[in-house]
């Protein structure tokens, strides 16, 4: 018999977030932190940053100006734990950064 194969996403899913400057100097790599998504109330979904673009740009969905601070953010990748529930590409979300890990 033929075995059934799947096809999975073999890589870590990813969070692209848009952090105010103000915001900048308070999120740095390996720091934790919750996401959330209006269209997912009860889901628990964990991250943890992986990269804080060193370049300023403008914000990509310019009608977010209106309800955030600013038009220049920095740019923010969070790796998402395997564990969350599947969210579909695009899926606004809200990141919530918990504290850098201390520095030694």
């Amino acid at each position: 018999p033929q075995p059934l194969l799947h096809m999975v996403q073999d890589d870590p899913l990813r969070v692209r977030a848009e952090v105010e400057l103000h915001d900048a100097a308070h999120v740095c790599t390996q720091q934790n932190a919750a996401i959330a998504a209006d269209a997912f109330p009860n889901a628990s979904i964990r991250g943890q940053v992986t990269s804080v673009s060193p370049v300023v740009t403008s914000r990509r969905n310019p009608a977010a100006t209106a309800d955030a601070g600013g038009k220049d953010v920095v740019q923010v990748v969070l790796d998402l734990q395997h564990n969350g529930p599947k969210l579909p590409i695009g899926l606004p979300v809200t990141v919530h950064f918990e504290a850098c890990p201390s520095k030694t």
